[in-house]
């Protein structure tokens, strides 16, 4: 299918102790062989060890692993070269690849060539992607399980099951005469579209709790000056990555840290405390923050445990009409307890008093359902607005088929199904897929 032999670094580009760089196409083994001191045979898995040479001089020892067509990532020829790990060695060998017919690969060019050939569906490449670039051993586990194709399994059994609804009640409709024919009734179609929709939302649900542990839970900390905000950051980090002051307007831009805690990946936005201010640094700051409040997952208020209802009251009602936790700083100063709602935490950022708050985190975006689930979820927010499009769909048939007969609900049907299909690659958007590998590195 494809007639050009790409190449590319599969490793991080800097020095380490092995590199290893990935050449697949048609002349994948005629290029080896033009720059190997001994022949490499055509052989699939099968590991040489050779020279490489350019104009009778030696460019370096290597370990070369081949695959013979189809049986390879890409469904291609591919040669794996596994060379010293400098920098310039590894541009020296691609050079030399390309200098005797390869050309470099695109981002993402590899898993592109792997789908078009049929070795891996659209949810596997999504997987793949986020696998790369995982950051918790939970995203790491529903990627891996995308990846092996359990969850492109289950889509698969669903997309069938309505496949074949629509076609026996095609056959209903263009083939009466057909009496050996079963009939699909009204009640069949309804039993098997509520089971569809069952199945399909229990993917959508866990999918959507799946894509802020995965990326990264965006929590944006505001509240007045004073409250604590920096130091609840630096104890969240265990840095001093912000300036800690009793300086009210100390913070005057977004602080950004990326941490991990108890399988939770967490981005933190630290940002200026909200105040009347005739500062006009301050200012820019106060309102730079005010702006994030529609770009996170969750909004942590962060109020002394004296402090009454802030003065920036209208920014205040927005914020507890978004995910937010009230989080009293400042418990160590406490003489009572107090009296806290679902959405309210007291913690102690000074002394470290941190738990309640991470428990809290964890409940509100479900993270111990998503571990006792069986964690096949879809890997992007397009998969599950696709899925979300197949349900709505097929809800719509539930409306419907009580008042209109089978063959006026089948587009909706066929709606839902061609949803499914998108999902899963069969119905191939070519604009989509190039934006969709411009995402990947060089050499995966």
């Amino acid at each position: 299918m494809f007639n050009t032999t790409i190449c590319a670094l599969s490793t991080a580009r800097m020095n380490c102790a092995i590199h290893i760089i990935r050449l697949s196409g048609p002349k994948a083994f005629e290029i080896i062989n033009a720059i190997s001191n001994k022949p490499i045979p055509k052989e699939g898995f099968r590991i040489f060890y050779t020279k490489l040479i350019d104009e009778n001089k030696i460019v370096d020892e290597v370990i070369v692993n081949c695959f013979v067509a189809p049986h390879s990532y890409t469904g291609e020829d591919t040669i794996e070269i596994n060379c010293h790990g400098s920098v310039l060695v590894a541009d020296t060998i691609l050079n030399l690849l390309v200098k005797h017919g390869a050309v470099f690969a695109q981002r993402g060019e590899f898993s592109q060539r792997a789908m078009m050939n049929k070795k891996i569906d659209i949810c596997q490449v999504e997987a793949i992607n986020n696998l790369v670039n995982t950051q918790n051993t939970l995203s790491m586990q529903a990627a891996v399980n995308g990846l092996v194709g359990d969850t492109s399994s289950k889509l698969k059994e669903y997309r069938e099951q309505l496949f074949k609804l629509i076609g026996q009640i095609e056959v209903n409709i263009d083939y009466p005469e057909y009496h050996d024919i079963e009939e699909i009734t009204t009640q069949d179609t309804i039993k098997t579209t509520k089971f569809l929709i069952k199945e399909l939302s229990n993917l959508a649900i866990n999918s959507k709790r799946f894509i802020p542990l995965n990326e990264g839970i965006k929590i944006l900390i505001i509240g007045e000056p004073n409250a604590g905000k920096s130091t609840l950051l630096n104890t969240l980090t265990k840095s001093d990555k912000a300036i800690v002051s009793d300086i009210p307007g100390t913070t005057r831009d977004i602080v950004e840290a990326t941490i991990n805690l108890d399988n939770i990946t967490l981005k933190l936005f630290d940002t200026a405390g909200i105040r009347q201010t005739s500062d006009v640094v301050e200012n820019l700051g106060i309102e730079k923050a005010k702006s994030y409040l529609d770009k996170v997952d969750l909004i942590f208020l962060i109020k002394a445990v004296d402090t009454i209802t802030p003065n920036w009251k209208d920014e205040y009602e927005y914020v507890l009409s978004r995910k937010h936790l009230v989080v009293y700083t400042k418990a160590d100063l406490l003489d009572a307890k107090l009296e806290l709602g679902n959405d309210e935490v007291v913690i102690s950022a000074k002394t470290n008093q941190i738990e309640p708050l991470i428990k809290k985190i964890k409940q509100l975006f479900e993270v111990d359902e998503f571990i006792h689930s069986d964690m096949n979820v879809l890997q992007s927010n397009r998969q599950i607005a696709l899925l979300d499009g197949a349900i709505y769909h097929l809800k719509d048939v539930l409306t419907k088929i009580d008042i209109y007969p089978l063959d006026l609900i089948i587009e909706d049907l066929n709606l839902a199904l061609d949803n499914l299909n998108k999902i899963l690659g069969l119905d191939y958007e070519y604009d989509f897929l190039d934006e969709l590998f411009k995402n990947f590195c060089l050499g995966k």
